[in-house]
């Protein structure tokens, strides 16, 4: 979890410093911080989305429109074409898709992995 929270702070930071290097302006840097967030509404169906989809065939789309979505981004740096809205498009795009798998299914995918008479050994421990 803590992990999870750090990358996801590395790729504000990156995103963030990519769209001032590329555009000089502290408004994009803010509005692409915003965009971050923009969907979070979604989240209160995600849950239930969640819930009536098998949870490894909806984690593995997740990863797999996640790895497409950084191609793209990755690709298009790497070209010279990527611009603004590029960016912006992608980051909503991967909003989306952060809203559809749902926190409930990132969180619960090890004790979906582990044996039936392992699950109950798995201690939560929030905030840690």
């Amino acid at each position: 979890m803590a992990l999870s929270g750090t990358s996801m702070q590395m790729e504000a930071l990156a995103l963030g410093w990519l769209v001032l290097i590329r555009t000089d302006s502290p408004f994009l840097v803010g509005l692409i911080a915003s965009a971050r967030m923009a969907l979070n509404f979604l989240a209160l169906f995600s849950g239930t989305i969640a819930d009536r989809v098998p949870r490894h065939r909806l984690l593995a789309a997740v990863m797999f429109i996640t790895s497409l979505l950084s191609l793209a981004m990755f690709t298009l740096l790497q070209s010279g074409r990527l611009e603004v809205w590029h960016i912006f498009t992608l980051v909503l795009a991967g909003n989306m898709e952060a809203m559809g798998r749902g926190w409930e299914d990132r969180d619960s995918s090890i004790v979906l992995t582990l044996q039936e008479q392992r699950a109950g050994v798995q201690v939560r421990l929030p905030g840690l």
